[in-house]
């Protein structure tokens, strides 16, 4: 069994190293990832903002710039969306792919005002968001009402057999 949590979206060009491993395993082989998944929320985000949700653009905003920072550092933030096509395509047998969004709560809200810590230097350096800019982000989403919002990131876990 070969497992992967979270590794691919840091692999650039993870595809070819997902066709590399099937050659280094021996058929049978079970093979699964999870994957993290930014990019389809967008879209809902997009749409009730414009049909009348502005407070979410904190929301928007968290996941543009992280998805702007993955591809300026040449790697994947929609790698699990692609996933299992890429392993059907190495030749692994089997494939399966489900997705699973997670509850926008205060847990998650907090999360993403820490991961804005983590990485306020490099979007600064990279001109994605200034630090003030952060500073501001991180307040609208601490200030985002009480109650449902959507989904802003998730899960693929994709499987097959080499």
């Amino acid at each position: 069994v070969v497992c992967g949590r979270a590794v691919l979206h840091h692999v650039p060009m993870a595809e070819y190293t997902v066709g590399r491993l099937r050659s280094r395993v021996r058929p049978g082989t079970r093979v699964g990832f999870f994957e993290p998944y930014f990019r389809g929320p967008l879209a809902r985000l997009a749409y009730l903002e414009a049909t009348g949700r502005p407070e979410l653009a904190p929301l928007r905003v968290w996941i543009t710039a992280l998805n702007t920072l993955y591809l300026a550092n040449r790697i994947s933030p929609a790698v699990g969306a692609t996933l299992a096509i890429a392993m059907e395509e190495a030749g692994y047998r089997d494939v399966t792919a489900v997705r699973t969004e997670f509850e926008t709560d205060a847990s998650v809200i907090e999360n993403m005002a820490m991961c804005y810590d983590e990485i306020r230097d490099v979007v600064a350096s990279l001109g994605i968001l200034t630090a003030a800019e952060v500073d501001e982000q991180q307040r609208l989403l601490r200030a985002l009402p009480p109650g449902p919002l959507p989904a802003v990131w998730g899960v693929f876990r994709v499987t097959g057999v080499a």
